[in-house]
């Protein structure tokens, strides 16, 4: 009878440390997710995140936004890394962020993976990914369209993100690469709108009063670019009498290449990119290997091939 009752007891305690096992086995991997701010593009990233959170139960995401406040996103990777998630997302509000994301999580040892934005510098060391689009490649491809609508002769102006952000940096890079190729483009002028629509409107309007004639205009995102033609428009410029180029394929900048606003957009695919963003920091996370980038390429969105794309988030 002892020994009936001691392989009891060493059977109760097998089957507790089963328990125990499977239970940490079947936990969910917890990832927090950090948005710069909630505009058209990114508010794609953060609802194709929440749908990949909803369908998978072995992932556990907490998502906040920063509110464009670089400030406010270094103190939520603070908190995040003192409440030790098994990975980080970061969609930077700017480098400064981004090098804080680098040094908090190198000494902690978390997992991050940054989405949309790369963070600064050439070299990184841990366990990093970046899940982004090639923006320098965005802005030449952009250009090439705008100079093609326009024959190769006019003037360009063009319509910038926020000044610092790798958006904006690399999209203008690659516009500037283009006109530098077509000794009949002229890039007339060239100022921030800080990703708004209604500052881009703004914009345009002080430029068109200035008498200053454009051809062509190329915006580092969609947002802007219809800000863009809305001035056009409230000066009685039609379609088609000065091109306008977007950025990021919203559903908005989409609804502009279909209705004519826009001459094109480069769409960014934001469940591609969540999607594969959350695939790294979790494999990661469970010990995996993951790749330093992760280039997920852009679609050139013209009026002739709008209805393949016109449908999609």
């Amino acid at each position: 009878m002892k020994h009936l009752g001691l392989l009891v007891l060493l059977a109760a305690a097998a089957g507790l440390m089963g328990a125990l096992s499977a239970g940490s086995a079947d936990a969910a991997t917890r990832i927090y997710v950090t948005l710069s701010r909630s505009e058209k593009f990114i508010d794609g990233i953060r609802d194709a995140v929440l749908r990949e959170d909803q369908a998978d139960n072995g992932v556990e995401v907490t998502l906040e936004l920063a509110g464009g406040d670089s400030a406010t996103q270094q103190r939520q990777i603070d908190e995040a890394v003192a409440k030790k998630y098994d990975a980080i997302m970061v969609l930077t509000v700017d480098d400064a962020a981004g090098q804080h994301a680098l040094d908090r999580v190198r000494k902690a040892g978390i997992p991050l993976v940054f989405v949309n934005t790369p963070p600064p510098g050439a070299e990184f060391t841990g366990k990093v990914s970046i899940v982004a689009c090639n923006d320098i490649v965005a802005g030449r491809l952009q250009m090439r369209m705008l100079a093609r609508a326009i024959n190769g002769q006019g003037n360009v102006a063009v319509i910038r993100g926020e000044d610092g952000h790798a958006a904006t940096d690399d999209r203008t890079q690659g516009i500037k690469e283009i006109l530098a190729t077509h000794p009949g483009l002229t890039l007339v002028a060239s100022e921030s709108a800080h990703w708004s629509r209604d500052t881009a409107e703004q914009l345009v309007t002080q430029w068109l009063d200035k008498g200053i004639r454009i051809d062509a205009i190329a915006a580092n995102s969609d947002e802007m670019a219809l800000g863009a033609v809305t001035a056009l428009h409230k000066h009685g410029i039609p379609n088609g009498k000065v091109f306008v180029g977007g950025n990021d394929g919203t559903s908005h900048g989409l609804d502009g290449v279909k209705s004519g606003d826009l001459a094109v957009t480069m769409r960014q695919d934001t469940a591609a990119m969540a999607h594969m963003a959350l695939l790294n920091a979790r494999t990661m996370a469970e010990g995996g290997y993951a790749q330093l980038y992760e280039w997920v390429p852009y679609d050139i969105v013209l009026p002739g091939n709008i209805a393949q794309y016109a449908s999609q988030p």
